[in-house]
């Protein structure tokens, strides 16, 4: 890999960061929001479409995770 491409990849990867931080931070307070819900409200349209958006950004995080750790093994 040439430095150009160890500069990209080293920019890419402190991008998908950044954006993992976010995705952290809007998880966080998604699933915040459903568990101070009511149980009444949380099996309720709005409960279920609060804990399938804190679902959708946990997997997000996730795949941000294995993302940073395969970028991780082309520094080695």
């Amino acid at each position: 890999m040439n430095r150009t491409q160890r500069d990209l990849l080293a920019k890419t990867t402190q991008a998908i960061a950044d954006m993992a931080s976010i995705v952290e931070s809007m998880r966080d307070e998604e699933t915040d929001k459903y568990e101070n819900l009511s149980e009444g409200l949380q099996a309720s349209e709005k409960g279920q479409a609060l804990e399938e958006a804190a679902e959708a950004l946990s997997n997000a995080h996730r795949l941000e995770e294995h993302t940073s750790e395969l970028q991780s093994r082309l520094h080695l």
